[in-house]
């Protein structure tokens, strides 16, 4: 598992993640979605916890605080029995989160108060992933992406796929830690396959979590869905 330094931002070499925990404990709910986010739903149980997280947190109803995992995918999406994300599936966890937060009667939870980039541990599997899949599709995945590719001067160029949480002003170049990943433009059309992930981005910045476009976040779920189909999430 790689882990990202919130402090330069670059992958790290971690343990493999912990093995499956306990499905979750009655009285907790299995999923609150997000005020901020579309598409985002928080599992107070998850059944993987990063490296360094006590068992309790993680499982223990009794517990004070929680270390929940983020996924894009419903407890609906997921076809389990648990029905919670795995290892591919879990976007990250958010450490020493109240349990109070997480606790019945919320249904929902605000992202906004929770997620900083010192307390998210990003899944480094979700995310090779993620940009492994945006290499095969990058190229006609986002209408919108494509047309703004067209608008590109004659010759070879490269566009950014900018992170959508802090656009830049029209015409300038997002800041590193805002750039996805870029891909090659030939006279006006996408180059397949040329996508190139921006290592210097960050999942977690003070401005939140990362945001795709429209069109991309629904290519990401949509392939995210059928990855949990062909993983067997049903056991």
């Amino acid at each position: 598992m790689l882990r990202l330094n919130s402090t330069n931002g670059v992958w790290a070499r971690m343990p493999h993640l912990r093995s499956p925990l306990a499905a979750p404990r009655r009285g907790l709910s299995q999923a609150l979605t997000d005020r901020t986010y579309p598409h985002l739903y928080w599992y107070p149980h998850p059944r993987y916890l990063p490296p360094l997280t006590t068992t309790d947190s993680g499982t223990d109803a009794s517990a004070s605080r929680l270390t929940p995992a983020l996924s894009f995918l419903s407890p609906a999406d997921l076809q389990t029995t648990a029905a919670v994300p795995d290892e591919l599936t879990t976007i990250g966890w958010v450490p020493n989160v109240p349990t109070t937060a997480l606790e019945p009667p919320h249904t929902t939870i605000d992202s906004a108060a929770l997620l900083a980039p010192t307390n998210f541990i990003a899944n480094g599997t979700f995310f090779d992933w993620l940009h492994a899949t945006l290499k095969a599709g990058a190229h006609d995945a986002d209408p919108m992406f494509v047309a703004q590719a067209k608008t590109a001067p004659a010759g070879e160029n490269w566009v950014h796929i900018a992170d959508e949480r802090h656009l830049p002003p029209y015409g300038r170049i997002p800041r590193p830690e805002d750039i996805v990943g870029s891909v090659k433009v030939i006279d006006g059309r996408i180059v397949p396959g040329s996508y190139e992930r921006m290592f210097s981005h960050r999942p977690v910045t003070v401005k939140g979590l990362f945001q795709l476009s429209a069109g991309f976040q629904d290519y990401i779920i949509r392939e995210l869905k059928k990855e949990a189909a062909r993983r067997g999430q049903s056991s």
